[in-house]
C-alpha cells in the first residue's frame, strides 16, 4: 500500500459524513413523496446507483477495516521476512 497515509481519525471522519449523508438521502427518498414528473426516477436511479452502494460500502468498510489492516500488516511483514532470508544474488 503505497501513497499518502490517511489518519484513522480522518479516515473515520470521511467514512461518517458519507454514511450519514447517504442515510439522509435514503431517509429523504423513502419518507418525503416525490410527485410525478422525470424526479421520481432520477432520485431511484440515484439512490439505486449512487447512494445505497457507497452507504453499503462504508459500512462494510468501518466493519471490517481492523481485520483488512491486519491482513495487510501480516503480509508485508512476512514479504520483508522473505526479503530477508533470500540470499544475495550478484550479476
Amino acid at each position: 500500500m503505497n501513497g499518502p497515509k490517511v489518519s484513522n481519525r480522518r479516515l473515520r471522519g470521511a467514512q461518517r459524513a458519507a454514511h450519514l449523508l447517504g442515510g439522509l438521502m435514503l431517509g429523504i427518498y423513502v419518507y418525503l413523496p416525490l410527485i410525478g414528473g422525470p424526479a421520481p426516477r432520477v432520485a431511484e436511479g440515484l439512490m439505486q446507483a449512487v447512494v445505497f452502494p457507497l452507504v453499503l460500502a462504508t459500512g462494510l468498510l468501518m466493519w471490517q477495516l481492523p481485520r483488512l489492516r491486519k491482513r495487510l500488516r501480516d503480509r508485508a511483514s512476512a514479504k520483508e521476512a522473505r526479503a530477508a532470508r533470500a540470499p544475495a544474488t550478484r550479476s
